[in-house]
């Protein structure tokens, strides 16, 4: 065999198991990990159903930290992350960060002592392992391809809802990151 043809074979066999990796496996994870996803968000909407007692605001920070983690299971990666570490955030993002940071500390300081904090602090371990497993599948053997690289970004309109898209990303990206 010569050089070339070892060449072709490997290249043959790399497009192979792209198709195979990046069009078979990837969705059926992704799927289901967005299906554990909608468990834990189950989970959370029962836990406020049965204690009456629960902060809303905690709920509603828990809730759109898992509808963000559901969203961005079949995009975010290692490279975006970077990306977006390095764009930085703005002053209201910061605010937004810093008050998310205060509640799941809230949850993991009262874990021992409360049984519905034990509950949420359950909550927040599942949707930050799922998102973690989707971060690793999504980053996996991605930077191989020279057109992941060298094509550019999409370019999105800057509508108010991808701005808040945006901020829900960061929000829960800093955190997951830095609990």
């Amino acid at each position: 065999m010569t050089a070339t043809a070892i060449i072709i074979i490997i290249l043959v066999l790399l497009l192979l198991f792209d198709w195979v990796y990046f069009d078979l496996i990837c969705p059926a994870v992704r799927q289901s990990l967005k299906y554990d996803l909608f468990a834990v968000r189950d989970r959370l909407r029962s836990l406020k159903i049965e204690d009456q007692n629960l902060d809303m605001e905690t709920y509603r920070v828990m809730e759109t930290r898992i509808n963000g983690c559901i969203r961005l299971v079949s995009s975010w990666s290692v490279r975006r992350w970077l990306i977006d570490r390095l764009q930085g955030c703005n002053d209201r993002d910061k605010q937004l960060i810093k008050k998310m940071r205060q509640i799941v500390r809230q949850i993991l300081q009262k874990k021992n002592t409360n049984n519905t904090y034990h509950c949420l602090f359950e909550i927040e371990t599942d949707t930050m392992r799922y998102f973690r497993r989707a971060i690793l599948l999504n980053s996996l053997l991605s930077g191989w391809a020279l057109s992941y690289w060298v094509l550019p970004r999409e370019n999105k309109v800057k509508t108010a809802e991808n701005i808040e898209n945006e901020i829900i990303t960061k929000m829960i990206i800093h955190t997951a990151l830095s609990v």
